[in-house]
């Protein structure tokens, strides 16, 4: 039993090892979509990012809040060895918000859209319930 523990253990540290090196990739393909845009103005109306650029950086944004808050919600599964409801719901918050931003709505499926935003409603409410069932146990004890 011992040594599953290790084991685990060691998973968990190396999972965070290659979200941490995940998360450095990430900011520096951010950093090199900055400066590539800052170079290549293309688009006389906007000074810095044109839409084009825009939707390059946004995805590389989303994504290294959504490594971060998975090494926040493995950090608390190692430490307490329970799954907060709030870490995943928020993680799954910020991929929709992501898809959303990336989508192109408007010339795609209406139901794609529905079902977007039906996700964002159902995790929203998940999430509104959860905090507050969370505030109510703290205030109660």
């Amino acid at each position: 039993m011992n040594r599953l523990k290790n084991a685990e253990k060691y998973v968990f540290y190396l999972l965070i090892y290659f979200l941490y090196t995940f998360i450095a990739l990430e900011i520096i393909e951010l950093l090199y979509a900055f400066i590539k845009a800052l170079i290549d103005v293309s688009d006389e109306d906007r000074l810095f990012l044109d839409s084009h650029q825009t939707a390059a950086v946004i995805p590389v944004f989303f994504m290294i809040l959504i490594a971060l808050e998975m090494i926040d919600t493995l950090r608390m599964y190692m430490k307490d060895h329970t799954l907060q409801a709030q870490g995943i719901l928020v993680i799954g918050l910020i991929a929709v918000a992501r898809k959303v931003l990336i989508a192109d709505l408007a010339h795609g499926d209406p139901m794609i859209s529905f079902g977007l935003s039906s996700l964002v409603l159902t995790l929203a409410i998940a999430y509104y319930l959860v905090r507050k069932a969370g505030q109510q146990k703290a205030s109660s004890e």
